[in-house]
């Protein structure tokens, strides 16, 4: 899977098994961004939340395209822990290019339980 766009496009990740997750294909997170960023401009200082980490490509597109802030919800450990290692490598490389501060947290969702989230610019919480 590779990033689409951003500072990190061509970006290659490592992408869970796809028995577990469905990825987001490549034309779909483009349509999204572009629409996005036409909608509300520049992604700097913003934050984002994905409620369905899955693949966490989303989340990693946000980070590339510029956004401040990512929460991403995971309720498979296996696939959670995937995704930190790829935001872990996306930091490590942001920090050294730019110096751009970064704040990402990768979270397991347990069925049940509330969370207390804070104010976000893009919620992306997709329906069966």
């Amino acid at each position: 899977m590779i990033i689409t766009g951003g500072c990190f496009k061509g970006r290659k990740i490592i992408s869970p098994d796809e028995k577990i997750t469905r990825p987001t294909l490549s034309k779909v997170r483009m349509g999204v961004f572009n629409t996005l960023y036409s909608l509300i401009g520049d992604f700097s200082g913003k934050n984002f939340l994905d409620t369905f980490g899955g693949s966490g490509i989303m989340g990693l597109e946000a980070i590339s395209r510029g956004f401040s802030e990512v929460l991403v919800l995971e309720n498979n450990k296996q696939v959670a822990n995937i995704i930190k290692e790829n935001y872990k490598k996306l930091i490590n490389d942001i920090a050294k290019t730019s110096g751009q501060n970064i704040y990402v947290s990768v979270d397991i969702k347990i069925k049940g339980t509330n969370i207390i989230l804070g104010s976000y610019n893009l919620i992306l919480s997709p329906t069966k």
